[in-house]
């Protein structure tokens, strides 16, 4: 079902955005306690953007379509944390058949709304629909896209006191820390199963490696993965694995920093990345229709 708000009060005509750039949409909140919510936030001192409201029955899907908005969140699908109603989210870039663009936004559902999701103005600058479930035990009480996107900044570790210093050991503590060597990557696995694709970046050692992602590197549909002291056999590389999965090659190239290691997708999409002893992991929603199989470097 498609449902236009133009006829609310709180939204402008289409119209009227001919000859100016479009509002901008700061962020996507969840809050998850209590019947959950979804809260957009746009940047303050424009109207709010009419929109469409399409819900796919079939892929438990409500897509929201902004007439000409802009972002600066990245473009593609992150998935949400265990116990949310909303099991993904996802930017697109749409146009319509007449030209008009439109900034796209879908929910993935465990479980579809009774009726089209009614917006209500929190402020000047937001919107909130109301899902009409609740959230499972275990989820987070707010979840912010803005937030998630953000790379974690690596561990710092805790400082140890110096043992007093000697006359004759003086000099040995006054040395700089000799700065930890490389390791080297031992196997990159990717595998598609279940409701997901996966890359497993396999490192030598015990110790958690130190990680940065960075999306879209170069305006590419990828994912880029700083692995800090992380080396290499080869200084650079490069494998392609088709184009039938959300991941169609990958290479690598070594850097001052470490290994840096890019990931080809079939469209921008933010992974959810973990870090382990030895491992660094990324997971993509699968697919759909895609067959299932296993790589390794």
């Amino acid at each position: 079902m498609i449902r236009r708000f133009s006829q609310c009060a709180f939204l402008v005509a289409a119209s009227a955005f001919s000859g100016f750039a479009g509002p901008k949409l700061d962020d996507i909140v969840l809050r998850l306690s209590g019947t959950a919510q979804v809260e957009l936030r746009f940047a303050p001192g424009e109207a709010f953007p009419a929109f469409f409201q399409k819900t796919d029955t079939s892929g438990k899907t409500v897509l929201l379509s902004f007439l000409e908005t802009e972002t600066a969140l990245p473009w593609g699908s992150i998935a949400l944390p265990a116990g949310s109603p909303v099991e993904r989210v996802e930017l697109k870039r749409l146009r319509s058949p007449s030209g008009r663009a439109f900034l796209g936004i879908e929910f993935g559902l465990q479980s579809l709304p009774k009726g089209d999701w009614e917006p209500k103005p929190k402020n000047s600058s937001a919107l909130v629909f109301a899902l009409g479930v609740k959230s499972k035990p275990g989820a987070p009480k707010e979840w912010s896209l803005a937030k998630a996107v953000v790379a974690p900044a690596p561990a710092v570790a805790p400082s140890v006191p110096q043992p007093k210093a000697s006359a004759t050991s003086a000099k040995e503590i006054a040395k700089p820390p000799a700065e930890k060597a490389a390791v080297p990557i031992t196997e990159i696995r990717i595998s598609a199963s279940g409701a997901k694709e996966e890359v497993v970046l396999m490192v030598a050692g015990k110790g958690i490696p130190d990680y940065k992602l960075e999306l879209s590197p170069g305006g590419a549909a990828a994912v880029a993965v700083l692995l800090r002291r992380v080396s290499a056999d080869s200084v650079s590389k490069k494998f392609d694995l088709g184009r039938q999965g959300r991941i169609h090659g990958l290479r690598w190239k070594q850097s001052d920093s470490g290994l840096v290691v890019v990931l080809i997708l079939d469209s921008n999409r933010v992974p959810k990345a973990t870090a382990e002893k030895g491992k660094v992991s990324l997971a993509f929603p699968r697919r759909p229709g895609s067959p299932a199989f296993s790589w390794t470097s």
